[in-house]
């Protein structure tokens, strides 16, 4: 997939995954299966815009009843947010917390798909706080709420927003976290699990290296189901 934020002469930058639709556990003997391609559910209800806060990565979906819907409710500053069941503490039955929202374009000819850190509407608001009230100097409350949003996301999200928050000077704030949630600060995974992604990695590799070289990417497919 080609994000639409950058164009195709540049090298190709992602911020954040997709959720997965399972916890990840160092106890995983072995991944659950799944599809190739996420099952993403989202919501009619409008929610927060915030790109002028955070990075993103945007993908265009491909003509659809879902994109017509949108395009002909003629509303490029509404967006709706997006899901992955089963991708929070909560369990497979969750819907779990936005990753993102769909939007039409400004110009009204297509609808993109903005993928934004888990939750983002509360890491926006804990950020402006940050910014607007404390600045370096984190209250006991605040920093209590930061470690709380931390515990609620997937592991795999730390690491990309380590990255995004150091870059603005900020990876102080993990400090607290990294005290009381040491085992968290990393992607542990079973030696079993280990193994077998070493494995998987070996033999896509091997089979990319038979394929010719690409001249063109092909573009995004998105798959969305409504909630």
């Amino acid at each position: 997939m080609i994000p639409r934020a950058l164009p195709r002469t540049e090298k190709t930058e992602y911020n954040w995954p997709i959720p997965e639709d399972y916890w990840p556990s160092p106890t995983m003997p072995s991944l659950p299966p799944r599809s190739a391609h996420a099952s993403i559910k989202f919501q009619t209800v409008p929610c927060p815009i915030v790109t002028d806060k955070l990075p993103f990565d945007k993908y265009e979906l491909e003509p659809s009843r879902l994109t017509q819907y949108i395009l002909e409710r003629r509303q490029p500053t509404v967006a709706w947010p997006v899901f992955v069941q089963g991708s929070s503490r909560s369990g497979p039955n969750e819907l779990g917390s936005p990753f993102g929202y769909l939007k039409a374009s400004s110009n009204l000819t297509s609808v993109n798909l903005y993928i934004m850190p888990y939750n983002y509407p509360e890491l926006s608001t804990l950020l402006n706080e940050l910014n607007k009230v404390h600045g370096s100097n984190v209250t006991k409350a605040w920093q209590n709420r930061f470690d709380s949003y931390l515990r609620s996301i997937p592991p795999y999200y730390l690491p990309p927003l380590r990255r995004v928050l150091s870059k603005r000077q900020l990876q102080f704030v993990f400090e607290s976290f990294d005290k009381i949630s040491p085992t968290q600060s990393a992607i542990l995974l079973s030696p079993q699990m280990l193994g077998y992604l070493k494995k998987i990695r070996f033999q896509a590799k091997s089979e990319l290296d038979r394929w010719p070289p690409m001249q063109e990417k092909p573009p995004a497919l998105i798959h969305l189901l409504p909630s």
